[in-house]
């Protein structure tokens, strides 16, 4: 799926553009009807919201170019401000809403929400079941 592709694309450039001066850690959230990859700080405030948006190449002013160079080499990065683009590219070849990106004035926190796809959300009703399956072999005693 398509989706894996931005969620990778999401998590690198998390990785990728936080402070490491920051204490607070990435964070990934996983709910029912979205992904949410929120790190810190926010992006640099040459970079627009409304752009990202669009999916328009912004200017590159990276945090953490050793870390980029180690991504590149691990080829999970190329770069080149084909970070964005790419998760709006898979979201929409996925037929997933939109992602979402967020800060606030301050720049102190960037927050990606990566929408799941109507089809692949799970009844409710599923979730709630807690089923298991329960164990098809009983459990072996240790001999001494």
């Amino acid at each position: 799926m398509m989706i894996f592709i931005a969620i990778e694309e999401a998590v690198v450039n998390a990785v990728y553009h936080r402070s490491y001066e920051e204490r607070n850690p990435i964070e990934i959230r996983i709910y029912p009807d979205e992904i949410i990859i929120l790190s810190y700080p926010g992006a640099d405030r040459s970079i627009r919201l409304d752009d990202l948006q669009a999916g328009r190449a912004v200017t590159r002013r990276y945090r953490n170019r050793r870390i980029g160079e180690f991504l590149k080499e691990l080829d999970l990065t190329e770069g080149r401000s084909t970070g964005v683009p790419k998760i709006l590219r898979a979201m929409k070849k996925n037929g997933s809403p939109m992602p979402t990106f967020e800060t606030d004035d301050e720049r102190t926190y960037f927050l990606v929400k990566l929408p799941i796809h109507q089809k692949a959300m799970l009844d409710e009703s599923v979730i709630e079941q807690n089923t298991f399956t329960p164990q098809a072999t009983p459990q072996a005693t240790p001999k001494l």
